[in-house]
């Protein structure tokens, strides 16, 4: 069996807490993803990832494109009038 719940917010905790127990995938929308330095690895319109955990600076862990990347959730990106968006998804497996 599978449970899936669609979260609008999440806060470092939940997303340690969750992590242990199944997936939590991002979505990210109009957003840069990060090497572990900080610097930008990719500007990204729309991508999916799956997050790992959480850096002690709170930032996400992410695994994507076969890499460990990092996410910051509270950087905002404006490009095109667009703004950073993200959504998150929990996957547990029964």
């Amino acid at each position: 069996k599978l449970r899936i719940q669609n979260y609008v917010s999440m806060n470092p905790g939940k997303l340690r807490e969750l992590c242990q127990t199944g997936y939590v995938m991002i979505s990210l929308k109009n957003g840069n993803v990060q090497n572990e330095d900080g610097s930008v690895n990719n500007y990204v319109p729309g991508h999916a990832m799956i997050i790992t955990g959480v850096t002690n600076d709170c930032r996400y862990i992410v695994s994507t494109w076969g890499q460990k990347l990092y996410v910051d959730p509270n950087e905002v990106v404006e490009k095109d009038g667009k703004k950073t968006m993200i959504y998150y998804q929990y996957f547990e497996f029964e």
